[in-house]
């Protein structure tokens, strides 16, 4: 098992909330972003569900910031109405819900008795919601 790696792993994601101003420069995001992959890399082969899984939120939260990153480089401080779900407005609050669910689901797997059972309905969650939008 892999605690010290998922524990690292957590702490990378948790508190991670996208403002305005990263998208300007995004330096703090890439490092956390890079931060995140090497500590699931670090993550034992043994729970190779876990690695799956976190790997899959990783890119989705790495979507998430390129979204909006390439919507401010695109319209510069002009947003579509947050109403929009494909305002920056909505593309950041969908990055700032998505860390803590990743946050909440590492807590609950932790807690468990750390199955690929205990991952698998995120990561057939995250691969519904790939394909609706692919």
């Amino acid at each position: 098992m892999s605690d010290d790696a998922l524990r690292a792993t957590r702490n990378t994601v948790d508190g991670l909330l996208l403002t305005e101003s990263d998208l300007i420069g995004g330096d703090r995001i890439a490092r956390r972003f890079a931060d995140f992959r090497a500590n699931i890399d670090a993550i034992s082969d043994d729970e190779p569900w876990l690695k799956a899984w976190l790997r899959q939120e990783c890119t989705k939260g790495g979507e998430l910031f390129l979204a909006a990153k390439a919507d401010r480089s695109k319209n510069g401080s002009l947003d579509a109405p947050a109403s929009d779900p494909n305002s920056r407005a909505a593309i950041i609050r969908r990055f700032n819900a998505w860390s803590p669910d990743v946050v909440a689901h590492i807590d609950a797997y932790r807690n468990s008795p750390r199955t690929q059972a205990d991952v698998q309905a995120w990561l057939d969650d995250l691969t519904l919601t790939q394909r609706a939008s692919g």
